[in-house]
């Protein structure tokens, strides 16, 4: 039986680093999310960050969403990213990025087996970040997708060999 992914709200210790909306209506829909609005809310490097957001007011006049075109059903509709966030990038200069988390398996160019259902994810999550890709060009923001692999592969410099 397959588990069900852990969803709950998240309380942020530093609440003035959140620029969404509501502080007290930040949802985690996965423990990958979790893990990164711990992230956000504690390194020192972030400025700001929201969930499930686009910007509107905060850094650029947004949309509710980012606006793509469903490869199956040919119809319009919304993708919301994960996270937005702002840091101080190496420069020392604010840098924004809309990051999304997602399993390796739905994510488009993987390599190995995937179910048709995850197939079907592929196709739509092109879709999407392609979406994603023009808007973040056209405010200047990054773009990145953070799966597993990026999540906890990583090793503390005081750790490596």
């Amino acid at each position: 039986m397959a588990r069900k992914p852990a969803r709950g709200r998240f309380t942020p210790k530093n609440a003035s680093k959140y620029i969404g909306g509501n502080i007290n209506d930040i949802t985690y829909r996965s423990s990958w999310e979790l893990t990164m609005m711990n992230y956000f809310d504690q390194h020192p490097m972030i400025i700001g960050w929201m969930s499930e957001s686009v910007p509107s007011n905060h850094y650029h006049k947004g949309l509710s969403g980012i606006p793509y075109q469903n490869p199956f059903t040919g119809r319009w509709t919304f993708y919301v990213p994960d996270f937005f966030v702002v840091y101080n990038g190496k420069n020392g200069k604010p840098h924004a990025e809309i990051i999304e988390v997602k399993p390796s398996t739905e994510v488009p160019g993987f390599r190995g087996r995937a179910s048709k259902l995850q197939e079907g994810r592929q196709i739509i999550n092109h879709a999407k970040f392609q979406a994603a890709l023009k808007y973040c060009n056209k405010y200047g923001f990054g773009f990145r997708i953070c799966t597993e692999k990026d999540m906890f592969s990583f090793t503390p410099p005081s750790q490596k060999k």
